[in-house]
């Protein structure tokens, strides 16, 4: 079973070259049990999508002017594709993981939640990276004071 995941997954990654080192990872963590497959092959599309995002940022800082749009572009074609890819060759591969007799809404909700906490968990690291901010500001005004 968590040969078909990878399997899948190794495929979307060769529809979007930019991602490959992402989708070996989300492999490899694909391969716990049950729920937890389920769980690395949700990852792999998040891992797929950061990696294609990050590096249309790279691109798009060392080509500048309408390259950078181009690459942005491309970029978020790349995106799209992995994830049409990931909807038709996983979706049916964490039914298989999750269980036929639960059926494909059970999963759509299971696949909903892993979505939102991982939402959730990339508001907390936001609002960190903000406090973070928000404490070395306030040092540096303090410094300046004295």
């Amino acid at each position: 079973m968590h040969a078909e995941a990878a399997e899948a997954i190794a495929a979307a990654a060769a529809a979007a070259p930019a991602a490959p080192a992402a989708a070996a990872t989300a492999a490899a963590g694909g391969g716990g049990g049950g729920g937890g497959g389920g769980g690395g092959l949700v990852g792999a599309a998040a891992s797929a999508a950061t990696a294609t995002a990050a590096t249309a940022a790279a691109a798009a800082a060392a080509a500048g002017g309408g390259a950078a749009a181009a690459a942005t572009a491309a970029a978020a074609a790349a995106a799209a594709n992995i994830t049409e890819q990931l909807n038709k060759r996983l979706l049916p591969v964490l039914v298989v993981v999750v269980g036929e007799e639960e059926g494909e809404a059970e999963v759509g909700l299971w696949v909903q939640q892993q979505v939102q906490q991982r939402q959730q968990q990339q508001l907390q690291q936001q609002q960190q990276q903000q406090e973070g901010e928000q404490q070395q500001q306030q040092q540096q005004q303090q410094q300046q004071q004295i």
